[in-house]
């Protein structure tokens, strides 16, 4: 029977890392688009353990810290989202450095429209939309004629009278209309769906690189497996062990 691979945390460790808590107050992003505010929160992080060399060569962390991210503040964030995820999950390759290798590509493939999105969380939705301004533009036209003997041409050479007088006058008005267009419900169910959950849709796509393997169950008598009596085998099966 071949061996399952190395479950992430194993793996890390393996390279040099343990994954430790710390404490993390609240952090304020600032971007151009708007402020994205991250909530305290206990999170794990990646620590080097070994001595030599002094600073762990790149992608010794199997590149998870490498993961393009919208901005290296936000970093720490999705990376313990993505330790306290899988830290216990078996990779989907065979050795470490292909899981790496697969890992770095999904990165570099992968992260360009979530970095979109998450800019995209900064910017503050409007709620109310009160204020609507319409510019309508009218041209009043008018025409006297006075016709007691046609000596005048009105137009082209049909068309004559005594005395004509023609007036045109352009008007434009602004109205200003104060009020909404739109009840305040339906704003705030339309805000609503616009939020999106970023860190999640990124854990989701991971999945790929993960194993849906949670117990192996190596070395177990086949009625403790699984926490089925007897594990599906009859007691007169497993006599001998």
């Amino acid at each position: 029977m071949t061996a399952l691979p190395m479950i992430l945390e194993e793996a890390l460790r393996y390279q040099g890392f343990t994954i430790d808590p710390v404490e993390q107050p609240e952090l304020t992003i600032t971007l151009p688009q708007g402020v994205i505010v991250v909530p305290a929160m206990v999170r794990s992080e990646l620590t080097w353990r070994r001595e030599a060399p002094v600073a762990p060569e790149l992608g010794a962390d199997m590149y998870l810290t490498n993961l393009p991210i919208f901005d290296n503040a936000y970093r720490p964030v999705i990376l313990s989202h993505i330790l306290d995820r899988f830290r216990t999950r078996r990779l989907g390759y065979n050795t470490p450095g292909e899981w790496m290798l697969a890992f770095r590509r999904w990165g570099n493939l992968n992260m360009t429209i979530p970095n979109r999105r998450y800019v995209s969380t900064a910017v503050d939705l409007p709620l109310d939309n009160r204020d609507e301004t319409d510019t309508t533009g009218a041209t009043r036209h008018s025409l006297d004629i006075g016709s007691d003997f046609p000596q005048s041409i009105i137009g082209s050479n049909t068309d004559y009278a005594s005395a004509a007088t023609d007036t045109r006058i352009a008007d434009n008005a602004t109205v200003r209309r104060t009020g909404r267009s739109t009840s305040v419900m339906e704003l705030l169910d339309a805000q609503r769906r616009a939020f999106v959950n970023v860190d999640a849709e990124i854990l989701d796509s991971l999945e790929t690189l993960f194993l849906s393997v949670f117990d192996q169950g190596e070395g177990m008598r086949p009625d403790r497996q699984y926490g089925y009596p007897w594990g599906g085998i009859r007691p007169s099966d497993w006599r001998d062990w």
